[in-house]
């Protein structure tokens, strides 16, 4: 009985580090994502008419939602975490949509996607988004330069 529970505790400390090793190399690559970033850095600014800059990134993907702090938080919330629960003899690791489940040797027993309905997602951003002061003055803010570019570029065009 007392060599079971040695190498249960064992089984249990190792699958600990390990654990902690995996929330850390998750934690190090969602770094970028979890920031604020403002408008010079990923914002609106050099995004065209939909949101959208060169590279296909749209207003999830750090355009809008990176302009203001409480919208990044939130989306951090929803998709950024990582968790991990044992029970049995089995590790679970639930990261961003997906729950991975490993056996005692820890190796991935199964994967698991969790479906996110994307357009009830989107419709509900945007109706916090409409309803959050600051994103509405960030939005007169950049509402304010567009104008002026908009009127300085007929100048321009007159020389």
């Amino acid at each position: 009985m007392k060599r079971y529970q040695k190498l249960s505790l064992g089984v249990l400390i190792f699958l600990m580090v390990f654990a902690v090793f995996v929330v850390a190399v998750y934690a190090a690559q969602t770094q970028d994502q979890d920031q604020p970033k403002g408008m010079m850095q990923d914002g609106m600014m050099g995004k065209g008419m939909q949101g959208q800059d060169m590279m296909g990134k749209g207003m999830m993907q750090g355009g809008m939602m990176g302009m203001c702090p409480m919208h990044s938080g939130m989306m951090s919330g929803m998709m950024g975490r990582a968790s991990l629960t044992v029970q049995g003899n089995y590790l679970y690791v639930l990261a961003g949509n997906k729950i991975l489940k490993y056996d005692p040797n820890l190796k991935l027993v199964r994967e698991t996607e969790i479906k996110i309905d994307m357009t009830k997602m989107t419709k509900m951003m945007n109706e916090m988004m409409e309803n959050c002061p600051m994103h509405k003055q960030m939005m007169q803010m950049m509402n304010k330069p567009m104008m002026n570019n908009m009127m300085g570029s007929g100048k321009e065009e007159s020389k």
